[in-house]
């Protein structure tokens, strides 16, 4: 729990408004925050540079990686924090990692439809798998009512 609530201030003081930093309760989501003086150094020409790789025209990078992903990103001072579950938040950080290396913004669209793509197969096999399951408890409850029946 305290671990929860630290999480949430730290996502307020990097830039999230306190209505989304307050998904961060359930436990299967997470903060995670980069520096970007780790990677380009202090100098704020570079940061500024790297953010508008992030942010892009008008936001429009920053938005496709939130709905790819369905993650949430803030850029706040030398920092970029992003919020969302376990697994999708991998697949932002690399992305945004990508775009701080220098790869170019086409090659990490292609990564992140990939990702995209991948995700909603495996929902899709996890909801088909959870069909079969329920189908197969109906056939026997059936199979157990007639069987009752021809007994009866």
């Amino acid at each position: 729990m305290l671990f929860t609530v630290s999480n949430i201030v730290k996502a307020i003081g990097r830039g999230f408004n306190p209505k989304k930093a307050i998904i961060l309760r359930n436990e299967n989501y997470d903060l995670s925050i980069i520096d970007l003086e780790d990677f380009v150094g202090k100098s704020t020409n570079a940061q500024d540079r790297v953010k508008g790789r992030i942010i892009g025209r008008e936001g429009k990078s920053r938005l496709l990686i939130e709905e790819l992903t369905e993650t949430q990103i803030s850029i706040y001072g030398s920092t970029v924090s992003i919020i969302g579950n376990i697994e999708s938040l991998s697949a932002a950080k690399e992305a945004i990692m990508m775009l701080v290396r220098g790869s170019f913004h086409k090659t990490v669209w292609n990564y992140l439809y990939a990702y995209r793509r991948d995700l909603k197969k495996s929902k899709t096999e996890i909801w088909f798998d959870q069909t079969i399951k329920q189908h197969n408890r109906r056939r026997q409850r059936l199979d157990t009512n007639i069987n009752v029946l021809e007994d009866g």
